[in-house]
């Protein structure tokens, strides 16, 4: 088989192998065992893989099915314990001595151990991970708080009390002064460094020098839509509203005079006793009052928060006038395709509109002919996901909906396995050397509670061991109202945080002021780019870019352009930001 060529399978085990430590290798044999099947096992020539397939190819995968699960499970966990000598009793070891037999009989080579060591691995990192987090949780306790602002964090005890702005306990100020001291270094207007003055030499630090919300927030509260209720009660605001020691020099301000942090300070409190005052009614806390509490912690207003009871009632008269002054300011609107790709994209349309997707098919094929060159290479990706969708719509005409237009009950890894994963890894295709894609509940470095992200892209290249993240995304497989507004309000706190580290590299103006970072929100096939920016001392704003879609259908397939150039709008943005980078390293 020559090099390069994209057989069946292919695919999935390349995002396998680029994520299996973030991913359980069981998990992925159940989601692409037909795949999988079909695949040569003595393909030559897999960029680097061989031996990553060689280990965990199966010669008897069919035969994994629940049935047999349990008992060779045992087989296999005998078989690692003797290869640990562990110090067993007699009649034990023989009884794992014979499992082992066992095991070696129905398998002659260790491919099939090494399959199962790796579910032992996933499953004692799994456990370790539990381990710590209840560990971190008794730690928390013992230490009391963080401050994020001057904004303590009481994780102490269920108890907790919320403390209205300006009521804090002296004792308690008084005991941690030191504390204050260190973390109340406040966030400054973005601005070159090289035309501050001598006494603001630390430049750097001024987005680093005390953590915000999202960085010390307890993360295990995202993994769910009811658990995120409990956060009311850790948190206190001792002296919050008190933390900008630079206020004079905010310029951002509301028509009758209000400075806007002083109404998102202010309202955040009202709403959080509001909350506070619903607990203790014993009634539950929605999605919307969560979010804006969560944001207004963070000093980001949410553009995209008109719901009820969101931001959009805090500002009152002075909220369009405020999203529009904002939006002046952040280019929002994505590069339409140029004549001769939306020629091409006309004409599938075009194919597809009369049923004729077969020569809708040829016709991508015969544009992705011949060796692409650099001036092509934008119209190549785009043919080559036009035929990645056609050619699965043609394999599976119902891989979204069945028959009678009911929705497919597929999962989260499974919408992103199918179009986004998919998609993304083509537009990205020419950037790897800048930007390396992570999907799947991958760690993010950029907040201090290590945050787990659906999607995470770093820089590549001189930046050995920085880690430098560029965007953060979340997907989910449900497109309700809760749970649309709490990934929204995750993914901007999260790109809050990797907004703060790219702008602490010594940047130019210029950079600086065109430091927005954006990210994705996936819902199913559905999704929309938002984003987040720093456009006065201490003050952040959210807010929505291109919306997209992918098709359910064939027939579906008009909606692909518009997506399209919504993530080749997303690509520029974060590429644009590798190579800054890269030119500093």
């Amino acid at each position: 088989m020559s090099s390069g060529k994209q057989y069946l399978g292919y695919e999935v085990l390349r995002s396998y192998f680029k994520e299996r430590d973030t991913w359980s290798f069981r998990e992925f044999l159940v989601l692409n065992r037909d795949d999988i099947i079909k695949v040569p096992p003595d393909v030559g020539e897999w960029f680097g893989l061989e031996a990553a397939w060689k280990t965990r190819y199966l010669s008897a995968i069919k035969d994994l099915i629940p049935d047999n699960y349990e008992a060779l499970k045992k087989k296999v966990m005998s078989a690692v314990y003797i290869t640990q000598s562990l110090d067993l009793s007699q009649s034990y070891k023989r009884e794992l001595l014979t499992n082992a037999r066992l095991l070696n009989d129905e398998c002659s080579d260790k491919k099939l151990m090494m399959y199962w060591e790796d579910i032992l691995c996933v499953k004692n990192e799994l456990l370790v991970k539990t381990i710590h987090k209840r560990g971190a949780l008794n730690i928390l306790g013992e230490t009391g708080r963080y401050y994020s602002k001057k904004l303590a964090f009481d994780i102490e005890d269920e108890s907790t009390t919320i403390t209205p702005p300006g009521s804090s306990s002296p004792d308690r100020i008084q005991d941690t002064e030191k504390e204050q001291l260190v973390h109340s270094i406040p966030r400054t207007r973005k601005r070159k460094s090289e035309n501050l003055p001598e006494n603001n030499e630390n430049f750097k630090m001024r987005l680093l020098g005390f953590q915000s919300e999202s960085e010390f927030e307890d993360d295990s509260g995202e993994e769910s839509e009811n658990s995120e209720e409990d956060v009311i009660d850790t948190i206190s605001f001792d002296q919050w509203t008190e933390s900008s020691a630079n206020k004079d020099r905010e310029r951002w301000r509301l028509k009758n005079g209000e400075r806007v942090r002083d109404v998102l300070d202010l309202m955040t409190s009202k709403t959080v006793e509001r909350a506070k005052e619903l607990q203790l009614k014993g009634k539950k806390l929605d999605a919307s009052i969560l979010s804006t509490i969560w944001l207004g912690l963070s000093s980001i207003v949410d553009l995209s928060s008109e719901f009820p009871g969101g931001m959009y009632s805090w500002f009152g008269e002075g909220w369009s006038e405020l999203k529009a002054k904002v939006l002046a300011k952040i280019n929002i609107k994505p590069k339409k395709f140029d004549d001769v790709i939306k020629g091409d994209i006309d004409k599938i349309e075009e194919l597809c509109g009369e049923y004729k997707y077969w020569e809708a098919r040829d016709f991508v094929y015969e544009r992705l002919k011949g060796r692409p060159d650099q001036t092509g290479i934008l119209q190549r990706q785009v043919m080559k996901i036009y035929f990645f969708i056609i050619e699965m719509f043609l394999a599976d005409p119902n891989v979204f909906v069945d028959r009678e237009g009911n929705k497919q009950n597929l999962t989260e890894i499974e919408f992103v396995l199918k179009v986004a994963g998919p998609i993304l890894d083509i537009i990205f295709s020419d950037v790897q050397h800048l930007v390396e894609l992570k999907w799947g509940e991958t760690v993010s470095k950029a907040t201090a509670v290590c945050r787990k992200i659906d999607l995470k892209i770093t820089c590549r290249g001189k930046n050995q061991g920085k880690n430098v993240e560029l965007s953060h995304s979340e997907c989910a497989r449900r497109t309700t109202p809760a749970k649309i507004i709490n990934d929204r309000s995750k993914c901007l706190r999260a790109n809050k945080s990797v907004l703060d580290q790219y702008l602490s590299h010594d940047l130019s103006y210029e950079v600086i002021e065109n430091s927005v970072t954006i990210g994705l929100q996936l819902e199913a096939l559905y999704g929309q780019v938002i984003g987040v920016d720093l456009l006065d001392d201490g003050l952040y704003f959210g807010f929505e870019g291109p919306s997209l879609r992918f098709p359910t259908q064939i027939s579906d397939i008009a909606v692909l352009k518009q997506a399209l150039e919504a993530l080749y709008f997303f690509k520029e943005n974060v590429v644009c930001k590798a190579e800054t980078l890269s030119r500093l390293w």
